[in-house]
């Protein structure tokens, strides 16, 4: 699994742009934990109900990957994005998500900077 880590986040990023929060929260394991700033969501049904909050207040909200940082050691990534909110609102954000061993998201926190 180590060497798929970018892979397995770029899927993620992938699938979150399509706007699909059941594609999005099938890329999480039934135990798994979304935190930003705004909010905080444990297990798959109040992750796939944020996802879709997000996307239903920002239609136009998509993702640019920056770059993409592994550890294999942790099964960990550390993505720098740029989050288009709109035509002309754009946040820097870091991602950091956990994988387990099946390859689903445990854990992704998102912070501004």
């Amino acid at each position: 699994m180590d060497s798929n880590l970018h892979s397995l986040t770029k899927r993620y990023i992938q699938t979150w742009n399509q706007h699909d929060s059941q594609k999005v929260v099938d890329l999480f394991s039934d135990q798994s934990i979304l935190r930003d700033w705004d909010i905080e969501a444990e297990n798959k049904i109040n992750i796939k109900q944020a996802n879709q909050n997000i996307f239903d207040h920002c239609p136009d909200i998509h993702c640019d990957i920056l770059q993409i940082h592994v550890s294999e050691s942790t099964n960990t990534t550390c993505s720098e994005l740029i989050i288009n909110v709109n035509d002309t609102e754009k946040i820097k954000v870091v991602d950091i998500i956990t994988f387990d061993n099946n390859e689903l998201i445990t854990s992704l926190r998102a912070y501004k900077g």
